[in-house]
């Protein structure tokens, strides 16, 4: 039987882990059992503006996606699909969306560090700082596997 003294334990060691690697506080990370619900969560309580973008990979996982497909005609933001780049970059890819000049503001990207079908790795500070120069949300997924 697992003692729950532990496992609180090694809910705040992970929680603590993950905040120092983006620079938050403990309390800002949410352990949650599956991407879809925590990204439903993450729906339910962000407010996004009528006509904000929000950036989505082509090809990723459809978890950190199709809840915001289901929400925008209703809520009035745009879905905004990063292509693929050819060079493998997906952190230029990402930024360069963010910083589009003439394109409506980022209201949230929703991204994991690590692309789900080709495994390009996304540098989640340099993204992060450019959504918070837009004042923008940032969703950041990470799924981890269970060792076999």
């Amino acid at each position: 039987m697992l003692d729950a003294s532990f496992a609180n334990r090694q809910h705040e060691r992970a929680r603590a882990a993950a905040a120092a690697l983006i620079n938050a506080d403990p309390a800002d990370i949410a352990l949650i059992p599956s991407i879809s619900y925590g990204v439903a969560t993450a729906a339910k309580l962000l407010t996004l503006p009528p006509g904000a973008r929000v950036l989505v990979l082509e090809n990723d996982h459809s978890s950190p996606v199709l809840e915001w497909q289901t929400r925008a005609d209703a809520q009035g933001f745009a879905i905004e699909t990063i292509r693929a780049p050819g060079n493998g970059d997906w952190t230029s890819a990402v930024l360069a969306a963010i910083e589009r000049r003439g394109a409506p503001p980022v209201g949230l990207a929703s991204i994991s560090s690590v692309h789900w079908s080709d495994g390009g790795l996304i540098d989640l500070e340099r993204v992060g700082e450019a959504l918070r120069r837009q004042g923008a949300s940032f969703l950041s997924t990470r799924r981890i596997a269970p060792a076999c």
